[in-house]
């Protein structure tokens, strides 16, 4: 009796255990969303050139399972690539870099304008007063 059909009772067997370990897995650690704002940076910014947007910050929508999301805002980036860009303006993407167990679903603004224009070029230093070096001494 215990011999009869016993491909379809380990089949069985490996399906309840698969099963179950699946319940298991999504009751302890769910898979959850979570929406977090996230500062954008700027990167590439071309020599002699400065970036300036008027958008500091945009929302992510992340997805992954709820351990992984605890402290997602403070292991994520958000950023943009200036490389390459000529002076004007300029609508660029913006790009999210979460974890590598944690999905981007969606990103609100999903692109910035960004403005690249001449850096001013920065004052010549002024000669100041010359301190004597350790070890010398001043006449007066």
């Amino acid at each position: 009796m215990l011999h009869r059909n016993l491909l379809v009772k380990a089949a069985s067997l490996l399906l309840a255990v698969f099963l179950w370990f699946w319940v298991m897995l999504n009751e302890v650690n769910p898979i959850t969303d979570k929406t977090v704002e996230l500062r954008v940076a700027m990167h590439g910014i071309p020599v002699g050139m400065s970036a300036r947007t008027k958008t500091r910050s945009v929302k992510a929508s992340l997805r992954g399972l709820e351990q992984d999301m605890e402290d997602v805002a403070e292991r994520t980036s958000a950023s943009v690539s200036c490389r390459g860009l000529a002076e004007g303006e300029h609508r660029l993407a913006v790009e999210v870099r979460p974890p590598a167990e944690v999905a981007v679903v969606a990103v609100r603004p999903a692109s910035i304008p960004v403005v690249l224009e001449k850096a001013a070029p920065s004052p010549p230093r002024q000669p100041g007063p010359v301190e004597p070096q350790a070890g010398t001494s001043q006449r007066d």
